[in-house]
């Protein structure tokens, strides 16, 4: 019998799992035929994910980012498409040249009973300015002004007319006046905090007094498992109802399994290699252009795609997902697989090869700090280095301990190249290639990776652009000064995150982000 395709191979598993074909989540929130809803007492749900980031990361974000439990909400949500609908804000329009304002929703109640209003978004403005959370927004101290109880107007302090698709991004997340979130975040959304044991588990309950649709389930429990296959067993063996980030390699192992079925997000991150282009000695050989050339063209996506990824991902020639540029996406050309090239460059350079298989020169050798993501899956990074290897380049991935080993290691500049995947959290075309090279992002890594004048010229009127299609336009634009004039970073792939459930979860629909994930309609039979 022929074997499928790889293509095929992913669409069975993609098709499979969005079915629920193991009797398990549905995209209509209709119970698996043949079974009941449990009482609402008995509506709890475990889902594991790979470790506690809020202890390393910024507590101000508990509950909301990465692992969001829906206890907050933003004035703007993102739907199944990344677009921007209505959440604590039912209506905004720009007041041009660079200001919108907000029609706020009336009688929603925060979970300790305070009525949400204009003053309670521009105090979590205030705190989204002060604790470093508005990054490419440009959201300033006093742009956000009370126009009445149920209306603000926000003016970034530069151009900048995606800012109703960057603000459903969990750091807007609207809190309760006075309230330090922390310790408890309290906010508006449809589950309200229980409880934060570092390294074990945070846990969300059903609010009653939620405005809108109430949740199916009366408990959520994120218990934090950093290791993937603790993370697997832990589901095989009933200790949790669900996990994410689950491996590829994983997913079809326990897809085989009675009793569980896959559900993977639309693809929504990208792998992307991104270069120091201005460390200090001995972080200094990503300056040479030619050297980012060799290794770009020493990786081959389309291999690590079907190879590593089991066909569940797509090799692409830009850093955001193909899906929020459109056919413009084309026009970048493909910077990676031409070994051949890689080699006869790095010959040209004087880089020659040594008896271990990696190259030298003057005495050094071709080794580049590379730090991972500790949540980075291990088989695609050994699949990476292996590629790299080919050409005589000798990545030596420091994966780090947590979130805040990474962000040390990267804000230090002591590295060469940052090997990470980053999801596409918004419907801002330009979303990515801001969060990562343009200089005018107040992220610490920004100024090792800043690209130059004419990119941020072009990230500039990507932001400022008056609809979206132009701002795509423009990001593209700006894509080929990263990759093709500069070579500053490498696309890889595009990828699902891949969820896995107990048969007896319902109602479960993977959003592109996970990071935005709703949990509203999910349910246990």
């Amino acid at each position: 019998m022929r074997r499928p395709t790889v293509l095929a191979l992913a669409l069975i598993l993609v098709a499979g799992a969005a079915c629920g074909d193991s009797g398990g989540t549905s995209g209509s929130g209709a119970p698996p035929k043949g079974t009941v809803a449990l009482p609402l007492d008995q509506q709890t749900l475990r889902v594991a994910t790979p470790g506690d980031v809020y202890i390393t990361r910024d507590r101000n974000l508990l509950g909301m980012w990465p692992d969001n439990a829906n206890i907050c909400e933003t004035l703007v949500a993102a739907g199944g498409n990344l677009e921007p609908t209505p959440a604590l804000a039912t209506k905004w329009t720009l007041r041009p040249p660079n200001t919108f304002r907000f029609e706020l929703r009336h009688d929603v109640k925060f979970h300790n009973g305070a009525a949400f209003n204009a003053e309670a978004v521009r105090s979590s403005m205030a705190r989204v300015v002060e604790k470093g959370l508005a990054l490419t927004t440009f959201i300033g101290p006093d742009s956000t002004k009370v126009v009445d109880e149920f209306t603000v107007d926000i003016t970034p302090t530069q151009p900048n007319l995606r800012l109703p698709e960057q603000i459903v991004h969990p750091n807007f997340s609207i809190v309760a006046p006075g309230t330090v979130p922390n310790d408890k975040p309290v906010c508006t959304g449809p589950f309200e905090f229980v409880d934060y044991t570092p390294n074990d588990h945070l846990t969300a309950r059903r609010f009653e007094g939620y405005w809108g649709e109430k949740p199916k389930l009366k408990t959520l429990t994120f218990r934090f498992i950093p290791d993937q296959n603790t993370r697997r067993l832990a589901l095989e063996s009933g200790d949790v109802d669900g996990v994410y980030f689950l491996p590829p390699q994983q997913a079809a192992n326990v897809k085989a399994k009675p009793g569980f079925t896959l559900a993977p997000t639309p693809p929504g991150a990208t792998v992307v290699l991104s270069f120091n282009l201005h460390g200090a000695e001995p972080n200094t050989l990503m300056q040479d252009i030619d050297l980012r050339r060799a290794l770009a063209w020493s990786l081959d996506p389309k291999a690590l795609a079907e190879v590593q990824w089991q066909g569940t991902a797509e090799p692409i020639k830009t850093v955001s997902p193909p899906s929020v540029l459109g056919s413009i996406a084309s026009e970048i050309a493909p910077i990676t697989n031409d070994l051949g090239r890689a080699n006869f460059t790095l010959d040209q350079k004087g880089w020659k090869l040594g008896s271990d298989g990696i190259r030298e020169k003057d005495g050094r050798k071709l080794s580049l700090v590379a730090p991972a993501q500790f949540d980075f899956e291990p088989e695609s990074l050994q699949f990476i280095q292996a590629q790299a290897r080919k050409a005589g380049i000798d990545l030596k991935v420091d994966k780090a301990a947590d979130g805040a080993a990474y962000s040390q290691k990267i804000n230090s500049g002591a590295w060469d190249v940052d090997i990470n995947y980053w999801n596409q959290n918004d419907a801002n075309p330009a979303s990515i290639v801001s969060r990562l090279w343009y200089g005018k992002n107040t992220a610490a890594r920004i100024k090792f990776t800043q690209v130059g004048a004419k990119f941020d010229a072009l990230v500039d009127e990507a932001l400022a652009a008056p609809d979206t299609a132009t701002s795509a336009r423009k990001t593209v634009d700006a894509m080929k000064v990263l990759l093709n004039e500069q070579a500053a970073a490498i696309p890889l792939t595009s990828f699902p995150q891949i969820f896995a459930f107990k048969s007896s979860v319902a109602g479960f629909t993977a959003h592109p982000s996970v990071n935005l994930q709703p949990w509203t309609s999910t349910y246990r039979t």
